[in-house]
């Protein structure tokens, strides 16, 4: 079957792709996984062949529809399936990130309405399988990327696991299965004490704190949208020795994302509750500062305390703080009975005969 050719610049869009994803791999691993996600999957299967340079990501959820299954609207930026929801992704960006890594995108569809397949090319053109439900038997969405860029190929897998880890621990904690390779991945767990802080416009800021120490790379305050993260860990402005032991998460979910949901739009609202957000670990610091130096004192009192009653069971504390100077002092010396204290006693006089 010759490919048909889809009435849009596929070049040009590709082109902005590249422009927007310095790491492909990252990428391809997080719309993906984002797209499973919204489209309410509990499982994804991921398979990663690098030296065949291929990769499968295959999903439970409810499928796109076969209708807008063309080509017009799969490579047009600002169309999605989840146009008006309350998803993360909205704008289209993440199905195509999978052309521009790859030269063949092969795509089985599995909704309400039926199971078609598709190919996709690096090209922009696109061919049709209406037997291709073989390829998929429960509702879903499956896609096969063949011929993927080398690069590409080498870092998919670590960076499927570190984004299923990282950015969508909290739908992995809930219940969402990622495997792969076979191989169930293990969301990322915060350590220590929970403190949480309602701040302005929707944000909550949640923080951890463990006396053991975090991990170092965990030593930040992570920001996320619905439960994903976007953007890299930082630290407000706030720079403090507490962070040793601190991790937080920062949730935005009322905040816009831009193009690449790769951080959040400049708002003033956003300057705001980020300003509110370092205010709030300012203190967080000073209350832990105190409570940790309130606990030294308090340790150091119950030394000293037991340290006196220690001595003074024994005898030895003179010149302790609090002790009375009186206490005698344990002496190996007998008592003087002689002349001067300290000196050895004089010895008796033998008896005189005539006294016996």
């Amino acid at each position: 079957m010759r490919p048909k050719r889809p009435h849009v610049d596929v070049r040009a869009v590709l082109s902005i792709l590249n422009s927007l994803y310095p790491n492909k791999a990252f990428a391809l691993a997080r719309e993906n996984l984002q797209n499973s996600i919204d489209a309410g999957a509990r499982n994804v299967w991921v398979d990663v062949d690098a030296g065949g340079r291929a990769a499968t990501f295959t999903d439970d959820g409810r499928g796109i529809p076969l209708i807008q299954m063309n080509g017009r609207q799969y490579f047009a930026l600002r169309w999605s399936t989840k146009r008006g929801r309350n998803f993360i992704g909205s704008k289209g960006i993440g199905r195509l990130t999978n052309i521009a890594a790859a030269q063949r995108v092969r795509v089985w569809t599995h909704d309400e309405s039926g199971a078609a397949g598709f190919v996709w090319f690096s090209s922009g053109g696109y061919s049709e399988h209406p037997d291709g439900a073989v390829s998929l038997d429960h509702p879903g969405l499956s896609l096969r990327l063949e011929g993927l860029r080398r690069d590409v190929a080498d870092e998919l897998a670590r960076q499927v696991e570190a984004v299923a880890t990282g950015v969508f621990d909290e739908w992995l904690r809930q219940g969402t299965a990622v495997w792969l390779n076979g191989v169930p991945v293990r969301p990322k767990e915060y350590r220590g004490r929970r403190s949480t802080y309602r701040l302005r416009h929707g944000a909550v800021l949640e923080m951890y704190w463990d006396a053991e120490g975090q991990p170092e790379v965990d030593r930040a305050v992570v920001l996320k949208c619905k439960g994903v993260r976007v953007g890299t860990p930082q630290r407000l402005g706030v720079e403090s020795s507490g962070w040793r032991c601190a991790v937080g998460i920062l949730h935005l979910d009322g905040f816009p994302l831009t193009t690449n949901r790769e951080a959040f739009e400049e708002t003033p609202v956003l300057r705001a509750v980020l300003e509110e957000a370092g205010a709030r670990l300012r203190s967080y610091f000073a209350m832990r500062e105190g409570i940790r130096s309130y606990r030294r004192n308090a340790m150091a009192d119950r030394y000293t305390r037991a340290a006196r009653e220690a001595a003074m069971s024994l005898g030895i504390a003179r010149g302790l703080p609090g002790v009375p100077s009186r206490v005698p002092l344990a002496s190996a010396e007998p008592e003087s009975t002689g002349a001067g204290q300290g000196s050895p006693s004089a010895p008796s006089a033998p008896p005189a005969m005539g006294d016996l």
